[in-house]
């Protein structure tokens, strides 16, 4: 399979704290991955090829303003709950393929989010209200669906697909609504690391 890649990364130093509200898109992939006590945050905007084009140009006539105003519009909620974020990356991607002369067109942000993860011995809790509450969203009214890996969901958010996925420390059991060593509650994630 043949790809052409074009991939711009920008990497801004500091903390930031900042919410998902800033973009209008076809589609939102949203994925949390935990690293000890640190979680990873990623997003992954899929656009229409004119919007794409429309988000590019305005980046690339001010790039620094450009994230600027993005931290600025997403910040609205994450603060609140004691998050900060730092090692903020974005990337515009497009994809050709082709065998099947198609184009996609996606934008990623990603970035670590630190203070939502506790750790006491060998017993880790990770809080989510920074993440749920600016989307209404709860693990348990939302129906999250768990597994041994962490909780996912899909649905709808201000008029867009959205599927947002937790991965946690792989356990032996699915994380559960109120299981115990390992399980969640209505906006928190626990379980347990062996060795500590």
């Amino acid at each position: 399979m043949s790809r052409h890649r074009l991939a711009l990364v920008l990497l801004l130093g500091g903390l930031l704290t900042f919410s998902l509200t800033a973009f209008t898109a076809r589609e939102r992939v949203i994925t949390i991955t935990v690293e000890e006590v640190s979680l990873h945050y990623r997003e992954e905007v899929l656009w229409d090829e004119e919007r794409f084009t429309h988000e590019y140009k305005e980046y690339t006539s001010d790039k620094r303003g450009y994230v600027t105003d993005l931290a600025a519009a997403t910040a609205t909620g994450w603060g609140s709950y004691g998050v900060t974020v730092g090692e903020w990356q974005l990337s515009f991607w497009e994809n050709y393929t082709l065998e099947i002369d198609k184009a996609t067109y996606s934008t990623f942000f990603e970035c670590f989010v630190k203070g939502a993860v506790s750790k006491r011995g060998t017993n880790y809790t990770a809080r989510f209200q920074w993440l749920l509450t600016p989307l209404g969203l709860d693990f348990i009214d939302d129906s999250f669906v768990p597994s041994k890996t962490g909780l996912s969901w899909e649905g709808e958010r201000n008029g867009t697909p959205t599927t947002i996925m937790v991965k946690a420390p792989t356990q032996e059991a699915d994380y559960t609504a109120w299981h115990h060593p390992n399980g969640h509650c209505h906006a928190h994630v626990w379980w347990t690391k062996k060795g500590g």
